[in-house]
C-alpha cells in the first residue's frame, strides 16, 4: 500500500486476513475492544464471522499470534499498554491507504502476476513461531528467483535472507 500504483494486488492463504480486509473496504470496523469470554467463543467457532475472526486471532492475541492467547489492556509497574486500542487505531490508519488494493485469497504461487509487476513478500520469517498455516522457505526463496527472472522486482521482508538477495534496508529491533 506504500507505493504510488494503479493497480494494487494485496494476496493471502489466510482467508480470515483477505475476509477482514474486504470487510474493512467496505466500511466494517472492528470492534474497539472484545472480552476475554468473547475472545475464546471466536476462537472456538472461527468460521461464524471470518473477518472478526481475524480481528481476534490476531489483533486481540498475544504477540499478533494467530490465538496465541487473549491481550488487552495491561497495567503493570514494567508495561501500561492497552493492546487492543493500539491494533484498532493502526487498522483506522491503513484504511486510506487500501482504497485500491484488490484483495485475494490465493497461495502467491498460484497469484496470476501482471509482468514486470512489484512484488512485495512478508513470508513468515524463518526461524520464528510458526503462523497459522505451513510455510516452505526454501521454496518461497526459488520463486522469487524465478520472478525477479520473468522481469518482476522483488521486495522480501525477512531477519535472513540467502545470500544472493541484497539487503536495502534493515533496522535492528
Amino acid at each position: 500500500d506504500k507505493i504510488d500504483y494503479k493497480k494494487k494486488i494485496g494476496a493471502d492463504i489466510n482467508e480470515y486476513l483477505i475476509c477482514f480486509w474486504n470487510a474493512i473496504q467496505k466500511g466494517w470496523l472492528p470492534p474497539k475492544h472484545i472480552t476475554k469470554e468473547e475472545y475464546y467463543y471466536i476462537k472456538d467457532n472461527k468460521d461464524e464471522d471470518k473477518k472478526l475472526t481475524l480481528w481476534a486471532g490476531i489483533c486481540c492475541s498475544f504477540k499478533g499470534k494467530w490465538f496465541g492467547g487473549y491481550t488487552g489492556k495491561i497495567n503493570t509497574e514494567k508495561e501500561n499498554r492497552d493492546y487492543q486500542k493500539e491494533a484498532y487505531s493502526n487498522v483506522l490508519k491503513q484504511i486510506p491507504n487500501i482504497k485500491n488494493v484488490k484483495f485475494i485469497h490465493s497461495d502467491y504461487k498460484s497469484l496470476n502476476i501482471p509482468p514486470k509487476s512489484v512484488i512485495y513478500c512478508d513470508p513468515p520469517y524463518e526461524n520464528t513461531t510458526k503462523y497459522k498455516d505451513n510455510f516452505n522457505n526454501k521454496e518461497f526463496w526459488n520463486w522469487c528467483r524465478e520472478k525477479v527472472k520473468e522481469g518482476h522486482y522483488v521486495y522480501v521482508s525477512e531477519y535472513n535472507a540467502p545470500e544472493d538477495f541484497v539487503c536495502i534496508w534493515q533496522k535492528e529491533v
